[in-house]
C-alpha cells in the first residue's frame, strides 16, 4: 500500500497528517492479524511466486520465511493435485470465477504430505488486471486422515460382506441396499442384479406385512432374531431362514439394518425327512413287535408240544423198552439185548437234546433277573454239586477265589458254570492227573473269570464254532453231549452283558474266559446261592 504525502503548511495540513496516522495504524493492525492469524495466509504473485507468507503457513509446511519466500506454491503442491490447483487458478484469472476452495495436499520441507483446505481469491488492479492472489489455507490433516479411515473402513466392511461366507446385508432408514454378500444373491437367486440403492421390497414383493413390522421394530433399537422361520417365496417355494435383524449405528445414531440370514433348507428338509423316517420306524417297530409277539406265543406252543406232545410217545418208547429188557430178556439173544439197550441209550439222548433245546429256548425269551453276584460263591456251589464226580475221576481242583462281585442273572450264570465245569471234567477225565483250575483277572469294568483244564483241548480254527447250536468235535461214544451246552453258554452270557471265548492247544487242554460287569462294591448287595 503506498503512502500519501502532502506539502506542510496547506489548507489540508492538518487531515493529511490524520489520514496518515490512521492509515499507518491500519497497516500495523493489518500486519499483526496476518502474521498471527490461526490459519496459513499468502500473497502470492499471478506468476505463482509467494509475496508474502505468514508465520502459520511457514508451521503448516516446515519451512523458514525466508525459506518458502524462495519457492513458488507449485514447487510445495503435491504432483497429483497440481493440474487442479492450476485449473482453478487459469479459470480465476480468466474471470470465470471470482474465488474458489479445493483440498489439496502440500508436500513438507521434510517429505511428508499434508492435507489442508485452499480458499484463494484474486485482487485486481485499477484497470481490472491481475494484481495478486489472496491464499488462505486451513490445516485439515487430522480430519482428512479420519475421513480417509472412515472411508477405508467403509471399504473393508463392504468387502468383508461382499466375501463374507455368509448371507449378510446392509440397508439405510429406507431400506434400500448398501451392501450385501454374494452369498445373499447366491441363496435368493439374485445374481447379477445390481442391488445398491435398491429398495428390499422391491427386491421382496411377497415380505409380509409382519416382516416390516419387524424392520420397524429393528429400526427403532431392538435386535431380533428366529433360529428357524418358514418363508415362502414370491414363485411359491419355501425356504427356511435362520435369521437376524439388528440396527447399525453411525455417529450414535441409527442408520439402517444389518440383516443375517442362513438359509437352513436342506437341514430343515433332512430333519422332516428323519421325522418322517422315525414315524415309519415307529410304526415298523409297532407292527414288527406284533409279529414277533404273535411268533412267541406260537414258539411258546412249539415249546409246550416239544415239551408235552413229542415227550409223550418218547416215554412210551423208553417204557416199553425198559419191560422189554427187564421182562423178556431171558427171551432174547445177545443181538436183541444189545439192539434194545441201544433203543434205551437213544430215547435218553433224544430226552437229553429236548431238554437242552427247551433250556436254549427258555434262555432266548426268558427275563433275566440282574443282580450283584458273588461269583466265587456260585463257583464253590457248581464244585460242590459234582463232588462225586469229581472224586470218581480223581481231578483236582483249584479255586481259592476271593469274593467276586459281578451283574447278572444267578439262574443264567450258575448254568454257565454248570456246563463249564461239566465240559472239563469229561474233557480232562483221560489225562494222568486230571486238574482244573479257576481264576481271575478284573479292570474297572469287568472281572473275567478263567476255568483251565488239562484235557484233550482242541484246534483254535474252531474256537468259534464250538459255540454255535449242534456243533461237535468229538465222537458221541467217545464224549457224550448234545452239542448245546456252550451256545446255552453264550447266549446266557451275551444276554447278560458280557461275553465268553476259549484258547486252547490240542493235547494241552482248554481255558475259557467268561468276562461278566463287575458291581460297584460299596453299593453291592450280595445274593448268595
Amino acid at each position: 500500500m503506498k503512502n500519501i504525502y502532502l506539502e506542510p503548511g496547506s489548507a489540508n495540513h492538518c487531515s493529511t497528517r490524520a489520514y496518515n496516522h490512521n492509515t499507518k495504524e491500519g497497516e500495523s493492525r493489518f500486519q499483526t492479524a496476518f502474521e498471527y492469524a490461526t490459519v496459513g495466509i499468502s500473497i502470492v504473485s499471478p506468476e505463482g511466486r509467494w509475496l508474502r507468507v505468514n508465520r502459520k503457513l511457514c508451521a503448516i509446511l516446515g519451512y523458514t520465511q525466508d525459506e518458502l519466500m524462495a519457492l513458488t506454491f507449485r514447487d510445495v503442491t503435491y504432483p497429483d493435485d497440481l493440474k487442479k490447483d492450476s485449473d482453478n487458478t487459469r479459470h480465476l484469472l480468466g474471470g470465470e470465477v471470482s474465488t474458489f476452495s479445493m483440498e489439496k495436499r502440500y508436500i513438507r520441507k521434510d517429505g511428508g504430505v499434508i492435507w489442508a483446505n485452499l480458499q484463494v481469491s484474486l485482487v485486481r488492479k485499477a484497470d481490472n488486471t491481475p494484481d495478486y492472489f489472496i491464499s488462505v489455507i486451513e490445516d485439515i490433516q487430522r480430519r482428512k486422515k479420519a475421513e480417509i479411515a472412515l472411508q477405508e473402513s467403509r471399504e473393508q466392511l463392504k468387502l468383508f460382506i461382499e466375501y463374507a461366507p455368509a448371507a449378510l446385508a446392509m440397508v439405510d432408514h429406507e431400506m434400500r441396499y448398501l451392501a450385501c454378500s454374494q452369498r445373499w444373491r447366491s441363496d435368493y437367486g439374485l445374481h447379477g442384479r445390481d442391488l445398491l440403492g435398491v429398495s428390499h421390497y422391491e427386491i421382496f414383493p411377497e415380505i409380509s406385512e409382519e416382516w416390516k413390522a419387524i424392520h420397524r421394530r429393528c429400526l427403532a433399537g431392538e435386535t431380533i432374531r428366529a433360529e428357524e422361520d418358514r418363508f415362502v417365496r414370491a414363485d411359491g417355494s419355501v425356504q427356511w431362514l435362520r435369521w437376524e435383524v439388528r440396527p447399525w449405528y453411525q455417529g450414535g445414531a441409527i442408520s439402517g439394518i444389518a440383516m443375517f440370514a442362513e438359509d437352513i433348507t436342506s437341514r430343515k428338509q433332512s430333519e422332516m425327512a428323519l421325522q418322517q423316517l422315525n414315524i415309519d420306524l415307529e410304526e415298523r417297530i409297532a407292527n414288527r413287535t406284533a409279529e414277533l409277539k404273535t411268533l412267541n406265543q406260537s414258539l411258546e406252543g412249539f415249546v409246550y408240544s416239544v415239551s408235552h406232545d413229542l415227550k409223550a410217545p418218547l416215554r412210551g418208547i423208553e417204557g416199553y423198552s425198559r419191560l422189554l429188557e427187564e421182562d423178556y430178556t431171558d427171551r432174547l439173544d445177545d443181538e436183541g439185548r444189545l439192539f434194545v439197550r441201544n433203543i434205551r441209550i437213544g430215547v435218553r439222548r433224544m430226552n437229553e437234546l429236548i431238554d437242552d433245546l427247551l433250556a436254549y429256548s427258555r434262555m432266548e425269551r426268558r427275563h433275566l433277573e440282574s443282580a450283584v453276584l458273588d461269583l466265587s460263591m456260585l463257583v464253590k456251589q457248581e464244585i460242590e454239586g459234582f463232588r462225586e464226580e469229581i472224586a470218581a475221576n480223581g481231578v483236582e481242583i483249584i479255586a481259592d477265589l476271593p469274593p467276586l462281585l459281578v451283574n447278572g442273572d444267578r439262574d443264567g450264570l450258575a448254568m454257565a458254570l454248570r456246563n463249564l465245569l461239566e465240559n472239563a471234567i469229561k474233557f480232562s477225565r483221560h489225562a494222568a492227573h486230571p486238574r482244573i483250575e479257576f481264576g481271575f483277572v478284573h479292570d474297572d469294568e469287568y472281572i473275567t473269570l478263567w476255568i483251565r483244564d488239562n484235557g484233550i483241548g482242541f484246534d483254535m480254527k474252531y474256537s468259534e464254532r464250538i459255540f454255535e447250536l449242534f456243533e461237535r468235535l468229538h465222537r458221541q461214544e467217545t464224549y457224550p453231549g448234545t452239542g448245546i451246552g456252550l451256545a446255552l453258554i453264550r447266549k446266557a452270557v451275551h444276554r447278560m452283558g458280557g461275553e465268553i471265548r476259549a484258547q486252547s492247544t490240542p493235547g494241552e487242554g482248554a481255558t475259557f474266559h467268561l468276562r461278566l460287569p463287575r458291581a460297584l462294591e460299596k453299593t453291592a448287595t450280595v445274593m448268595e446261592p
